[in-house]
Parts: structure tokens; sequence; C-alpha cells
């Protein structure tokens, strides 16, 4: 049973603040947004140049799924796919790169806007997710250099 609401958390009946639905799922969208956003930031002119790259988003279940494809120009059949999930998880917003790190958010930091505290923590997820894609496209076109 609800008692009563504040700054969109509600207080339940223990006396344990909650964040409503709406707010954990609007908070998971500006997340989103926001690694988007910096990740098209970050890939520089160089990259773009050598690399196809297809951003597509899914809805899944409890969040959203976000899947980068990109694929060597100059390279047949180098490619590489980086799936990141973003879920809204018991009060705050989880986001994880598969096979990779996992970034769990204060919803402080997301509502009612994107801080910049987590802007920089953010920030370091897409560059690191980045340089993980390059490393293995660059693996992935060595190894195809060369072969018939």
């Amino acid at each position: 049973m609800v008692r009563m609401l504040v700054n969109h958390m509600v207080v339940d009946e223990m006396g344990e603040n909650v964040w409503m639905p709406d707010q954990l799922e609007a908070a998971a969208e500006r997340v989103r947004r926001e690694l988007i956003e910096i990740a098209v930031d970050q890939i520089s002119k160089p990259i773009a140049h050598e690399f196809d790259i297809k951003i597509d988003l899914n809805r899944i279940a409890d969040g959203t799924s976000i899947l980068v494809e990109a694929s060597s120009r100059s390279v047949q059949e180098a490619a590489v796919e980086i799936r990141v999930d973003v879920r809204p998880v018991d009060g705050r917003v989880h986001i994880e790169r598969a096979g990779g790190r996992v970034l769990d958010v204060d919803l402080g930091d997301a509502d009612p806007e994107i801080s910049g505290h987590l802007h920089h923590r953010l920030s370091d997820f897409v560059a690191t997710s980045i340089a993980a894609a390059i490393a293995h496209l660059n693996a992935e076109m060595q190894r195809r250099i060369g072969r018939p």
C-alpha cells in the first residue's frame, strides 16, 4: 500500500522510498539516449571512414538492447557486433555490454536529467566499448589480409 508520493518516489508501507515505474523507464530511456549520443560523438572520422557502422535499437522484455554492427570497408568479412542492454532494475539503471563491462547507475544521477558525473561514467563506458570493438576488428582484418 502506497502512503505518499515525493519527488517521483513513493513511500511504501515499510517506509522505504521506491521509484515510480514510469520514472524508472524515463531514466533508463535518458541513459540510452545519452549512450548513443556519446557513441556518435566518440566515433572519429578515421573510424567512420574505415568501417560501416549501424546502430539498431530493440525493445527487450525489461529494457532496451542497443546493437552496434561495424564492418570493415577494405577487408571482406571483418566485422564485429556489440550489444549493450539498458534496463531499469531495483531503482537503478543497469547497463551491460555483452561479454564485457557492467555499469550500474543510481537513478538520482539520471532523473530529472543526466548529471555531469554520470555523463563522464557513460563516456568512459562507451570509450572502452569502442576500443574493444576496434581491437576485435583489427585482429579480424589481420587474419583476413592476404587470404584469397
